[in-house]
């Protein structure tokens, strides 16, 4: 659309890091997510790398629970880190 500005978060995180919250979640057995490691394993080998211009939109977080680096995005006033793992919820 034109004269609408935005910005792309690209959030990355170490396989086994994301291995676990999976586990983490299906273990306490209150995630209304059907993931499953093989679920995760597919997204991450269908994954497709951003293009040349989504890169020079984007900016790369590696960490959701960092609330100092949330709240260094864009917008990241209205954003903190939730309670669990890779959770970050809207505040206003």
């Amino acid at each position: 659309a034109q004269g609408v500005r935005y910005t792309l978060i690209d959030c990355t995180a170490p396989r086994e890091v994301l291995e676990a919250r999976i586990e983490t979640r299906r273990a306490v057995g209150r995630d209304p997510s059907e993931a499953t490691v093989a679920v995760l394993a597919r997204q991450l080998d269908g994954r497709e790398p951003l293009s040349t211009h989504e890169r020079r939109m984007a900016i790369a977080i590696r960490d959701l629970e960092d609330e100092a680096e949330v709240r260094n995005l864009p917008g990241g006033g209205r954003l903190c880190a939730a309670t669990g793992p890779g959770a970050v919820r809207v505040t206003q």
